[in-house]
């Protein structure tokens, strides 16, 4: 089993995934996102909700009420996004006293375990585009939960947080899914749920559950994986790249998945014949190693976003990718923060970038000094929309506000 990342990794991992959101996914798509912290045993059915928590995190709360009545209802804002967090609040929500329509609910958090009932009523939110479901080890709920997904029209977007996953959970959200996927090729109007993000984030996924759910996914219209800061057997991870060539996966993150260079060769062996757009491996140690092996074939794959970051990665890897953004048509956007580049590291980067296709690269706390920073802007043609980060490193003031003077697309 891969060992469950350690809490530094993970806050940097998040810290980048919100610096650098993978980009927008085209509409009616399912997507099988990240499996982080959430435990999975089997006869836990819970799947479906660990891709659920990433959208919520950055919802304000509301502010408290003056009044007790208030606070026991729903917390809604704008009438457009309700927090649920007691079966009682959700009673509340249905009320004829509750402020909130149905209809304005747009995205909804359920952080409690809620009857059939309830989870029936769910079907009373027209409007719903995002579900998030957190915080639960209840296999009865999640799989009621999972069986009128179809039934939501509008629903976008499911998330599911620190969610108990097993391998009946994993069978009933993979079923769903595919249910989805076929009413999207029978029907020019789907027939339920439009399933655009799917996402586990933050679980502990068994080898059994993750055999079901990559053996599914190419049945499914899913078009991103994320698994970040999750503990999955490296068997599981081998059987995921296997079916990368096999599968239009446009979007991969694998991020704090203490990933070794045997399993970074897999992968890289596998990008080679994918239809990846974003690839993160940020976070794993690859080092200079396992980086050589994915620049060997970068150019010749359609990636255009690069997450290389806290892999501890120095000279000799940036020479290597140095060579590989020369040659890489497609590559857009690099990110190496926090890894060991230092002044000859940013040397070796400087002289590729103009020859690169790059638009935006990401050298912050990378041990960068006043040399290399001078050298990595120097390639940098007036009026180039090249963006270059560099916050966070060893700049002196003096050399940092000339920088920016000549240089308003870098950040120092």
């Amino acid at each position: 089993m891969v060992n469950p990342p350690d809490n530094h990794n993970k806050r940097a991992a998040e810290s980048s995934r919100d610096a650098d959101q993978p980009p927008a996914r085209p509409l009616r798509r399912h997507r099988a996102h990240s499996l982080g912290d959430t435990q999975v045993n089997q006869g836990s059915a819970q799947g479906s909700r660990q891709q659920a928590s990433s959208l919520f995190a950055q919802i304000p709360r509301p502010q408290e009420s003056d009044s007790e009545d208030e606070e026991s209802v729903a917390s809604v804002q704008s009438n457009q996004k309700a927090e649920i967090n007691t079966p009682e609040e959700f009673d509340a929500l249905f009320s004829d006293d509750s402020p909130t329509s149905k209809v304005a609910i747009t995205n909804l958090k359920i952080s409690c375990e809620l009857n059939n009932a309830q989870v029936h009523a769910l079907t009373q939110f027209t409007n719903l585009k995002t579900l998030t479901v957190e915080d639960t080890e209840n296999n009865t709920f999640i799989k009621s939960l999972t069986g009128i997904l179809p039934s939501l029209g509008s629903l976008e977007r499911l998330d599911f947080y620190q969610v108990t996953l097993n391998a009946e959970g994993t069978q009933a959200l993979s079923d769903v899914l595919i249910l989805v996927q076929a009413q999207a090729l029978a029907h020019d109007e789907v027939l339920g749920a439009s399933l655009e993000v799917s996402q586990l984030r933050s679980c502990t996924v068994d080898t059994a559950a993750m055999q079901i759910l990559i053996g599914r996914l190419p049945d499914t219209s899913i078009h991103e994986v994320i698994l970040d800061s999750c503990d999955i057997s490296s068997t599981s991870i081998e059987a995921l790249a296997n079916i990368l060539p096999r599968k239009t996966i446009q979007v991969l993150s694998i991020k704090n998945m203490d990933l070794t260079t045997e399993l970074m060769q897999t992968i890289a062996s596998k990008v080679l014949d994918s239809h990846l757009i974003t690839l993160d491996v940020g976070s794993n140690e690859i080092g200079d190693t396992g980086l050589r092996a994915l620049s060997h074939v970068l150019a010749r794959t359609p990636i255009q976003k690069l997450d290389l970051e806290s892999n501890e990665i120095g000279v000799d890897g940036a020479r290597v990718l140095g060579l590989a953004l020369r040659r890489a048509g497609a590559l857009e956007e690099v990110n190496l923060s926090r890894n060991s580049i230092g002044d000859q590291g940013a040397m070796v980067l400087a002289t590729a970038l103009p020859r690169s296709t790059l638009t935006k690269i990401n050298l912050s706390e990378c041990d960068i000094g006043d040399r290399g920073a001078r050298r990595l802007v120097s390639g940098i043609q007036s009026g180039s929309k090249m963006q270059i980060i560099l916050s966070n490193n060893n700049i002196s003031d003096t050399v940092a506000q000339d920088i920016r003077h000549k240089h308003p697309n870098v950040e120092i």
